[in-house]
């Protein structure tokens, strides 16, 4: 069984820099409503907040997607959950989220893309909130202490959040009697990102100043990382190593602007993989899977590349469009990029 001590944490460098992060972006979070709909701001939201697995986010989102009306999603909403499961896998870092970000971007417009990122800073700031003042209570002072988190930078979080957190945890409360409403939901995240100003500047000030400090140490600036759910992949022992057989695929391509239908990810050897093939898509009446790793489009080689970087040579790319694949049923999944 999991504990509070095994989420993602923050530690005193990390909630410093996020802050600087969450700070520079907030004034977009404010504009956010203008760009996005309410089913939009939640599916990023709320898959921040269920891969962090904050007790009271979780709780909070239950209510928020209930006034969104997630029950009824509209479509084109998955590209926005995607992305904020991506974010907060990589805190904000992946390729694949970036690949998601051009995606929203080419689809809905640079602004609603930007809004999505500013949101998702919003939500993992909740998050670690609500983790790390949960693991001060149920992981330290209980003799339970994350060895890697120093007490002092707790107490100081908890004293300085903990006025916060109860609030967070009384509007979870006041949200159930809320109706549904999409102004309304908007009206929630626009009191949620003045409460995230009035605490967010002051550390994001701090922050700017301690910048160089950790740019010349070299300090950890990420969060703790969560300790939930991982399980070890075992080595292959084997010592016969099977040829591979390549085939060919012919994409048919008439402009740039065009989309096949795939999503290119890495495994953990570090190839190109296709995690996604979209229903009725060009690459889907083609003889490609999911699984598949490429190795090269129309002639170049994606050996050294990342996600992104395939995906922008697949869209750059018109005409009749030749992958070089190969079947491979024993890759595993690691980090994924739109394309």
């Amino acid at each position: 069984m999991t504990t509070d001590v095994d989420k993602k944490l923050w530690t005193l460098s990390s909630t410093l820099v996020d802050s600087v992060r969450i700070m520079v972006r907030l004034p977009i979070v404010f504009m956010s409503p203008l760009f996005l709909t309410a089913q939009q701001m939640e599916a990023v939201q709320s898959a921040v907040s269920s891969v962090n697995k904050s007790n009271i986010s979780n709780v909070y989102h239950k209510q928020m997607g209930r006034i969104a009306r997630m029950d009824g999603v509209l479509p084109g909403i998955q590209t926005f959950f995607e992305y904020g499961k991506s974010f907060a896998l990589s805190d904000g870092s992946g390729s694949n989220m970036w690949g998601l970000y051009d995606e929203i971007a080419t689809s809905t417009g640079s602004m609603a893309a930007r809004s999505a990122e500013s949101l998702a800073y919003l939500q993992l700031w909740q998050d670690l909130i609500g983790n790390t003042i949960g693991a001060f209570f149920r992981g330290t002072l209980k003799g339970k202490r994350r060895e890697e988190q120093n007490i002092l930078f707790e107490l100081f979080f908890t004293l300085y959040y903990i006025s916060l957190y109860v609030l967070m945890a009384f509007g979870s409360v006041v949200l159930r009697v809320l109706p549904s409403s999409y102004l309304l939901y908007k009206v929630v995240v626009l009191v949620q990102a003045l409460l995230a100003t009035s605490f967010v500047v002051p550390l994001g000030i701090v922050g700017l100043v301690a910048l160089p400090f950790f740019i010349f140490t070299g300090a950890t600036v990420q969060p703790l990382p969560s300790r939930q759910g991982y399980t070890a992949v075992p080595a292959d022992t084997s010592t016969e190593i099977s040829p591979i057989e390549l085939f060919s695929v012919v994409l048919s391509k008439p402009s740039v602007d065009t989309k096949v239908g795939i999503r290119f990810g890495s495994n953990t050897s570090g190839r190109i993989m296709v995690t996604n093939i979209r229903p009725e898509s060009i690459a889907s009446d083609s003889d490609l899977q999911i699984g598949d790793i490429v190795y090269s489009i129309n002639g170049k080689s994606l050996v050294s590349s990342t996600p992104r970087e395939a995906a922008a040579t697949l869209l750059a790319a018109t005409g009749d469009v030749t992958l070089e694949a190969s079947h491979d049923e024993t890759s595993f999944g690691n980090e994924e990029a739109t394309v």
